[in-house]
């Protein structure tokens, strides 16, 4: 590499155009906005949702940008922390596997307060997005599946600088800004996995502060505040740092960047829990559906796991099999599965403090244990595979590759459309609902994305 890796992203993200953008990406980004500002609606009605939106709206400060769901505007930075709170607070957002990152909560919410703040059109939002969200992938695939081993959030911390470059790329800051402003993020990258211990909430409030600290950073460098350039390589750069080493696969990062593209790799989420359950509710529901499967039926239910997943979502076992919280249950194997089997469904209904109670699925949960298996390409490729032992003495199984919502098993637009109709209806009517869909689906027909932006308020 000539230049180092905050000088090339740097560049990458001043030249980029709406122009230079395929059609494929420009049409993945349009999604990726719909189903954050869905994700927003929804949880604005939700207790950590509004809890994100008080702490702003007491700070009060400048009226530049729209706290989704809330009736009022905030300094930019702050609609960013509380609207990319609300982006994660259901789980129901997207991953990128390799990176292991959750892209669209922190990065559109920080172009989305920055783009009202500077009254940019739709094709600015969009070139924005996909410069910050490219951006946010290719650091994290420096090091797969490296950053959760040593309990760090990636999406926080490869998030970050994914929303400095969307609000450099609005704020039209000259690459030597933008590399400013990516090492003023190596100092704010952060986010713990602690929350694994208690299903405490707080994991909801990373990319919000990562879509906050992207925006401060990009005002800081703007002004002038400087930033090392070296903070991704350096002796005590961000891989030094946070993982122990340097000799990573640095070249990945900035390989091909504005000519191939990893956005596309994105997989949307069809089910409000962690990615890493999603092909074994996937492999669940087909069985049931297929097979027309009683939970009463079953004698025991076998999950093969990578390893890397055990810590995740099989472990502690306890608390696994009868989650702590309702958002703990999000991340569990047993719950997860057996509410599948179950209801025959897993939607943002299925997560509550009476879910976590209901005895049926907690018995059914009892029945369901795992094989660790060798990682292979974990995370970068997230097979499932389940099988349903019966009463009766009959065995069911059934395996998938990949996780669905991803490129292999890919969601249609009328499943985008129906997910964010049914996310936003919780909280919005019908004719509402419609106004918002339309501007999101012409999205770079928009001269000004107030005029989206009024309407979520």
């Amino acid at each position: 590499m000539r230049k180092n890796v905050a000088q090339a992203l740097s560049d990458f993200a001043v030249s980029l155009t709406y122009e230079s953008l395929p059609k494929e990406v420009i049409e993945c980004i349009k999604l990726h906005i719909m189903n954050i500002v869905g994700l927003c609606i929804a949880s604005s009605g939700l207790e950590a949702g509004k809890i994100a939106a008080d702490v702003v709206k007491q700070w009060q400060g400048r009226e530049e940008a729209t706290v989704i769901g809330s009736g009022y505007l905030a300094p930019a930075s702050s609609a960013a922390l509380a609207n990319g709170t609300m982006a994660h607070v259901l789980d129901f957002d997207d991953t990128h596997n390799e990176a292991f990152v959750h892209v669209g909560p922190p990065v559109i919410p920080a172009a989305l307060a920055m783009g009202e703040r500077e009254v940019i059109d739709g094709k600015t939002l969009i070139t924005a997005a996909a410069a910050g969200m490219e951006t946010a992938i290719r650091i994290g695939i420096a090091a797969p599946g490296q950053l959760p081993k040593q309990g760090f959030h990636p999406t926080s911390i490869c998030g970050v600088f994914g929303a400095l470059v969307a609000a450099s790329r609005i704020l039209n800051l000259s690459e030597r800004h933008v590399a400013y402003g990516l090492g003023i993020c190596g100092s704010q990258a952060s986010g713990i996995y602690e929350f694994f211990s208690d299903g405490s909430w707080v994991k909801q409030f990373h990319p919000g502060w990562a879509a906050h600290s992207g925006i401060i950073a990009s005002l800081m460098a703007q002004k002038g505040m400087t930033g090392p350039s070296t903070v991704f390589e350096g002796r005590f750069g961000l891989y030094k740092t946070h993982l122990g080493q340097t000799s990573l696969a640095l070249e990945k990062v900035v390989a091909g960047v504005g000519e191939t593209w990893e956005i596309p790799k994105i997989a949307f989420k069809p089910y409000p829990c962690g990615v890493v359950l999603h092909p074994f509710l996937y492999c669940a529901s087909t069985l049931k559906n297929s097979h027309k499967i009683n939970a009463n039926d079953l004698a025991e239910v076998i999950c093969e796991v990578p390893s890397g997943m055990v810590p995740l979502v099989c472990e502690p076992a306890e608390a696994k099999v009868a989650p702590r919280t309702a958002y703990d249950g999000k991340f569990s194997l047993p719950f997860t599965v057996a509410a599948m089997l179950v209801e025959g469904k897993l939607d943002i209904t299925s997560f509550s403090e009476e879910k976590i109670q209901d005895q049926e699925i907690l018995e059914v949960a009892k029945l369901v244990k795992y094989i660790a298996e060798p990682d292979i390409d974990y995370p970068k490729r997230i097979p499932g595979h389940v099988s349903l032992k019966l009463k009766n003495g009959k065995t069911h199984e059934f395996r998938v590759e990949t996780n669905p919502g991803g490129p292999e098993l890919p969601m249609t637009k009328r499943e985008h459309i129906s997910k964010f109709a049914s996310n936003a209806s919780t909280v919005l009517e019908e004719d509402k609902i419609r106004e918002i869909l339309d501007k999101l689906e012409h999205l770079e027909q928009l001269e000004n994305i107030q005029t989206l932006m009024e309407l979520c308020r």
